[in-house]
């Protein structure tokens, strides 16, 4: 497990980060992915190539990821690991790059596990079942092949909502195409600068609301004191717009936004990041027959061979 660097010690370590990180060593530039992993480009367009490259041909990939995520996620908290981002699991996911074809630089990524019922699936390699122990026994009970997708960046020169939407659809067209209907993800939410009243709002008010799914996988503690709270149980804006009465710091995650616009996704439950950034992790569950089917019509299914990625 990543150790958590305190923000004590962040200053001590900015000198590491430099020496490790500065110049062009770590460029996707180097990679020559068009040619050394054409086998699995999913889609090219005059912007973009996306690529999903299973887990046992990332190794040369990795030390490259692997600047790109701690440079996004290092600024979440000061708790957040400020050297590396890798967690060991790499290996066991297949991962999502969106490359700009201009300059091949990578414009955001993800990791994806696909796990089927009818497989020995070993979920001792899996960061969801890490953080919300027993549920992939859950969700086998009721014979569902799913997805777990992890580690959603947008790198910092292209953060914009257009590349959000572009592994948005990921979450929904990769599984599809290979015939996964539910697909379940973490999504981050700095619950360390607001106060603790305003965060138990928050997971009630989601824990109440109309898209809560059917894990029934809530988790009972300090948090779960049930503090009375009204909105409309849909309206996330709505929602964010009350909560900051109470802190001005409360902000919804943009990414939770998109989700539930695209894939009305579902609340199961949340969980703290304890052995990664120490911040919590809501967990939300989307399915195939819950799209928002007019938005959805314009996301491109991509160009799959299932059987890469069956075995993975």
């Amino acid at each position: 497990m990543i150790s958590c660097i305190s923000a004590q010690n962040k200053s001590s370590n900015e000198g590491e980060v430099k020496e490790c990180f500065d110049g062009n060593e770590y460029s996707f530039r180097r990679l020559r992915l068009e040619s050394n992993y054409a086998n699995y480009l999913i889609e090219k367009r005059s912007n973009v190539h996306t690529f999903l490259i299973p887990g046992n041909e990332i190794e040369e990939i990795i030390p490259y990821l692997d600047y790109e995520r701690t440079k996004v996620f290092s600024k979440l908290t000061d708790c957040a690991p400020q050297i590396s981002d890798l967690d060991g699991l790499d290996q066991y996911y297949n991962h999502m790059l969106i490359i700009n074809p201009l300059n091949n630089d990578l414009i955001g990524a993800q990791r994806l596990r696909f796990n089927y019922i009818d497989k020995n699936y070993n979920h001792k390699h899996s960061y969801l079942e890490h953080s919300n122990e027993g549920i992939h026994n859950k969700l086998i009970s009721l014979k569902r092949d799913y997805a777990e997708i992890g580690r959603t960046f947008v790198t910092s020169n292209y953060r914009n909502k257009l590349w959000l939407k572009e592994l948005i659809r990921g979450f929904i067209r990769i599984p599809e195409a290979l015939g996964i209907k539910y697909a379940y993800g973490m999504v981050s939410f700095n619950h360390l600068i607001i106060n603790e009243k305003t965060t138990c709002k928050f997971l009630n008010s989601l824990e109440k609301s109309s898209f809560v799914g059917d894990l029934e996988f809530f988790t009972k503690n300090k948090y779960s004191n049930d503090i009375s709270f009204e909105w409309d149980l849909v309206d996330l804006r709505q929602l964010e717009t009350k909560l900051q009465q109470f802190d001005l710091n409360f902000k919804i995650p943009t990414v939770l936004y998109l989700y539930r616009l695209y894939c009305n996704v579902n609340y199961e439950c949340f969980s703290i990041a304890k052995s990664y950034n120490k911040i919590m992790q809501l967990l939300f569950s989307g399915n195939l027959s819950n799209l928002n089917s007019e938005r959805c019509r314009r996301l491109n299914k991509y160009n799959i061979n299932s059987s890469i990625y069956r075995d993975n």
